[in-house]
């Protein structure tokens, strides 16, 4: 059972400190939840959950960072849109890639051992 309790608190900033009871299946999905959020305020979070699962080699992880052509712009850096107004296309920078063209692309595999838990949600291979 995933509980969640809170062991101190500081009376000078009111800020708490908790603990979360997870079972192997459920900390490898706060994970890879962790790892599809780009927002920097996770990143110590991920990190102490990665070290602690390969202290205590829960799974494998396996995780790649690649350089991919931005999807919206193709590379530019920027996008064109028609602007009805003008009457005409307008040349903007890209929103997604900064204008950079670019992006980084993190791919997270987590390799785990067949439980009873995954037989029904996972097809055979054959």
């Amino acid at each position: 059972m995933n509980t969640l309790k809170e062991i101190t608190t500081s009376a000078e900033n009111g800020s708490s400190r908790f603990q979360l009871d997870l079972s192997v299946t459920d900390l490898g999905l706060l994970n890879d939840l962790l790892h599809s959020v780009s927002d920097p305020r996770a990143a110590p979070l991920r990190q102490t959950i990665e070290q602690h699962i390969r202290s205590k080699v829960l799974f494998d992880l396996w995780i790649n960072k690649s350089i991919v052509l931005c999807d919206n712009c193709s590379g530019s850096g920027n996008v064109r849109f028609w602007d009805d107004f003008l009457g005409e296309y307008i040349t903007a920078p890209c929103r997604k890639c900064k204008k950079a063209g670019r992006l980084i692309q993190f791919t997270t595999i987590r390799f785990e051992p067949l439980s009873p838990g995954w037989k029904d949600q996972l097809a055979p291979v054959y």
